[in-house]
């Protein structure tokens, strides 16, 4: 990522000019037998960023299956234009890792990027060893994916994903530091949301148990969706699409959505006295 209207992704097999072990799919087979077979997701991911990107780029889950550890990463475009393009050239120095925190000599290298979105529309499936076209991105546009790695030993439990194993100490690149992974799954008791799409739409203002007014209007949206609550409350506002994916994290009260697909989402607002979730329809 060299500049903040660029994000490039690269996916290659990593070869190290020092005693780092970089791990390809084959060799964490042979030392995964601690790991649990079955599949699950995280979708509180615990982790860190660059001050340059707290705004426009989140890890919304982490995938475990038995032969992979799946990142979802979003990113949000905060400019008037742009350009977002993926590469899937070979590079020694660009293509994302992760560095076990323990033992940074032992390094996961990047297996596939599936995926490609743009505001919820699929521009690319995979990308192994190709480059992406320049996607233009204007204001509010969503981009995400899904970053595969092998499935990581149980004894890796927190890692830097890094954009650039020798280019960790730069901040305008898109690194995600001391992301926490989990070996089993935690319970957690949540209206599943297909049960939340089967629900009529509605503007009404919602007085929750939260002790607040909630608005989300309007209901359908086309270009933008604002989120009114009362003064002295504070949220952290989610915004998800039909299946349960976050696309923004820690939204604003403001969100533009008019290049978004039109269909179901959901804004998730979030305090510590509870959980408040509104449908809403882009048509």
């Amino acid at each position: 990522m060299k500049t903040s209207s660029i994000f490039s992704i690269l996916v290659m097999s990593f070869v190290s000019c020092f005693s780092t072990h970089v791990y390809a799919q084959k060799d964490v087979a042979k030392t995964v037998s601690a790991v649990v077979s079955s599949d699950f997701s995280d979708k509180t991911p615990r982790y860190t960023l660059s001050d340059n990107y707290k705004k426009q780029r989140i890890i919304t889950q982490v995938v475990y299956t038995e032969t992979a550890t799946i990142v979802y990463h979003s990113y949000t475009s905060e400019n008037g234009y742009s350009s977002v393009y993926y590469l899937g050239v070979p590079s020694k120095q660009e293509h994302w890792v992760l560095q076990n925190k323990a033992n940074p000599k032992e390094i996961f290298a990047l297996t596939e990027i599936k995926n490609i979105r743009k505001n919820g529309i699929l521009l690319k499936s995979s990308l192994i060893n190709e480059n992406t076209p320049s996607y233009e991105a204007q204001l509010g546009d969503v981009f995400t994916c899904e970053v595969y790695f092998p499935r990581l030993p149980k004894h890796v439990q927190v890692v830097d994903m890094l954009e650039g194993l020798s280019l960790g100490e730069e901040t305008h690149r898109f690194h995600a530091f001391s992301l926490q992974l989990k070996s089993r799954p935690e319970p957690k008791i949540e209206v599943p949301i297909e049960i939340l799409a089967k629900k009529p739409i509605d503007n009404t203002v919602v007085v929750t148990n939260l002790d607040t007014q909630i608005s989300v209007y309007p209901n359908p949206a086309q270009d933008k969706i604002f989120i009114k609550f009362e003064k002295n409350q504070t949220f952290n506002i989610d915004i998800l699409d039909v299946v349960g994916n976050i696309m923004i994290r820690n939204a604003d009260t403001e969100i533009f959505v008019k290049n978004w697909q039109r269909g179901i989402y959901f804004v998730k607002l979030t305090n510590k006295q509870g959980t408040f979730t509104k449908k809403i329809v882009l048509e």
